[in-house]
């Protein structure tokens, strides 16, 4: 249980120095969902979906678009860094970079 502040450092710390990496495969992936047209929602509804409730979200709906996206995952970076804050998705592939590990995040349907 000791580890756990340097697993958050360590993925703060991926997430910062690649954030337009993990923007961009958030954003690819979103719009590979919308393709299949098996959802209603749009790509910003998608991205939207992959960000923690606060300032990362209120960055991101300040305008639309990849640089807004960016912008929210720099919010998600320094909020991340507070204990007790709920992981997202770009922070689990960014845990799953810095331990080397595949990570399966499964959610009740």
């Amino acid at each position: 249980e000791e580890h756990h502040l340097e697993l958050r450092l360590r993925c703060a710390l991926e997430l910062a120095k690649n954030t337009a990496f993990y923007a961009r495969q958030c954003i690819s992936a979103a719009q590979q969902v919308k393709a299949t047209g098996r959802t209603k929602f749009s790509v910003d509804a998608l991205l939207a979906s992959t960000l923690s409730d606060g300032p990362a979200l209120e960055a991101f709906f300040a305008s639309a678009g990849f640089r807004s996206y960016e912008a929210a995952l720099k919010e998600e970076v320094m909020d991340s860094t507070k204990p007790g804050k709920y992981a997202s998705l770009p922070h689990i592939m960014a845990l799953a970079n810095v331990v080397g590990l595949r990570i399966r995040s499964i959610y009740p349907m």
